[in-house]
């Protein structure tokens, strides 16, 4: 796995012949994703798909004191908020945006190799539909999950039919 490629917001590391280690590391920003983070997601399992053909099993781990804040949410309002004031348009940027950022972890779900998300402390919104992707989870015994786009669905009770 020699010739990793080099990323802004993710490390990646051979640990051995058959092991490669990617870590999230956007640690000013508890590694909240921004478009960059989905960008280079995408970018480092389709070549780990393509080129790193000795790798068996991808570690996906995280740099410091938390796995992920989720979606940075500066980067959330500015898509929102992005162009004109018609709430169709709007609504389809929205779409368009959450879809290329669904291929980011669709990547890692279609990825040959065994993928391992190793969590520690909060794994927070799209860090969960992230490790969701992955084969093997694994977590520390101070990890904890939110996912408040949960909160939303359930605003109806039409969803449950008795």
């Amino acid at each position: 796995m020699n010739g990793c490629p080099k990323f802004e917001r993710l490390v990646l590391k051979p640990l051995s012949g058959h092991v490669l280690e990617v870590t999230l590391n956007r640690v000013s920003k508890l590694n909240a994703f921004d478009g960059l983070m989905w960008e280079e997601v995408k970018a480092c399992f389709e070549w780990i798909e393509r080129e790193a053909v000795d790798c068996r099993v991808v570690l996906l781990s995280a740099a410091g004191r938390l796995f992920t804040a989720g979606v940075d949410l500066e980067t959330f309002s500015s898509v929102a908020e992005e162009g004109d004031d018609d709430i169709a348009r709007s609504g389809l940027r929205i779409f368009h945006t959450g879809r290329v950022w669904q291929e980011a972890f669709s990547v890692i779900a279609r990825c040959s190799k065994v993928v391992i998300a190793c969590t520690h402390n909060a794994c927070i919104g799209a860090g969960l539909e992230m490790i969701s992707a992955c084969d093997i989870r694994f977590c520390t015994s101070d990890c904890y999950f939110v996912y408040k786009e949960a909160d939303v669905g359930c605003k109806y009770d039409c969803c449950f039919v008795s």
